[in-house]
């Protein structure tokens, strides 16, 4: 299409080339449907936006390092029936985040607290916020190592820039210096002075459990503690 030669160059520069994969279509729709040239263009930028916003969720979904088949629509709710969807759901919102309120998830093996905690991240960057999922123990010793080379600040800053940290089996082992030195400086960062948080029981009536995953916002300014029945 001689037209798409001449735009190719253009778009290139005006860094829209992504309109490249839908003109030909956009264009013989247009033709058919007789559209104005203000709707043309309206049905282009509408596809370039999307594709970007589209391209951005990839890179966050990339960044947050955890398994993006693990969502919601996935998560098998017949399991337990018993699980309260409407706070599960209502948590999902993300709301907790702009609160600043922190997440734990918590109970036996295999009632889905890493499925949930990765959902719940998935959709924390569906809404555009960046992610962290990370296991604790990985993170802490990773932490520890910054401290022999010198590099324990930088490495500390990403676990404290995204606005969502997601710890995975978290107290599921015992805390080795200097691991909780750096744990409290996550606390501090990441969660309220008065430490309060949510629990999501996998099943009802079962105490809580050592493994655990916690959600937690950078700065929280305030805390809450409600519970999934």
């Amino acid at each position: 299409m001689e037209l798409t030669h001449q735009l190719t160059p253009m778009l290139r520069t005006l860094r829209l080339s992504g309109i490249l994969e839908t003109l030909e279509v956009r264009n013989r729709q247009a033709v058919e449907q007789q559209s104005s040239f203000v709707e043309f263009l309206t049905t282009l930028l509408h596809d370039e936006v999307e594709r970007r916003a589209q391209s951005k969720l990839r890179l966050r979904l990339r960044r947050a390092a955890f398994d993006p088949t693990k969502t919601l629509e996935g998560f098998d709710f017949s399991f337990n029936p018993k699980l309260n969807k409407a706070q599960l759901f209502d948590l999902a919102t993300c709301a907790f985040i702009e609160r600043h309120e922190n997440v734990l998830i918590y109970g036996p093996t295999g009632v889905g607290k890493s499925h949930v905690s990765q959902a719940l991240a998935h959709e924390a960057c569906r809404r555009g916020h960046e992610v962290l999922f990370i296991n604790t123990t990985k993170m802490l010793t990773h932490l520890a190592g910054g401290r022999a080379d010198g590099t324990h600040e930088q490495r500390l800053a990403r676990y404290t820039r995204p606005a969502l940290l997601v710890l995975d089996e978290f107290g599921l082992k015992a805390l080795r210096a200097p691991g909780p030195e750096d744990l409290a400086h996550q606390e501090a960062t990441h969660r309220p002075t008065a430490r309060e948080n949510r629990e999501l029981r996998g099943i009802p009536g079962y105490a809580p459990h050592p493994s655990s995953s916690i959600l937690a916002p950078p700065r929280p300014s305030r805390s809450s503690r409600r519970g999934l029945k």
